[in-house]
């Protein structure tokens, strides 16, 4: 009995994340498409460049984080999957954001997705042999 109520847990779980899932890439398309001219600063300091890149790392490691919660069983088909996914989605997001005049593509920016992507994927292996 225990282990059906444990087994319905873990799937209402999955159908939470994958719901956060699709939020939180609506999310983050917004905030990789909105026009930078409008942002409060005028130009682009060397510093908060910086920094706006490093955000992808976060950004993309938690959309796998979210990715992987999505499904019941994590296992290398879901690491695979999770990955393809992510990958594919920030790829087209830098495709989108060549169409807007104010905003340009950037292979740091996909390297940097990338990174994030790994982390995670790393990290869930580590995290999980060790509980």
């Amino acid at each position: 009995m225990k282990k059906f109520i444990l087994m319905k847990t873990l799937k209402d779980n999955s159908k939470y994340y994958r719901i956060v899932t699709v939020l939180y890439m609506v999310v983050l398309a917004w905030l990789q498409l909105k026009d930078l001219s409008q942002s409060s600063g005028k130009g682009v300091h060397s510093v908060s460049q910086l920094l706006h890149n490093l955000a992808h790392i976060p950004a993309y490691a938690i959309l796998t984080f979210l990715l992987l919660r999505s499904v019941e069983n994590i296992n290398l088909k879901t690491k695979l999957t999770s990955f393809a996914i992510a990958f594919i989605y920030g790829i087209f997001m830098e495709i989108c954001q060549s169409l807007n005049p104010q905003r340009f593509a950037s292979f740091g920016d996909i390297c940097l997705n990338t990174v994030g992507i790994f982390l995670i994927i790393y990290l869930q292996d580590k995290v999980r042999l060790k509980a």
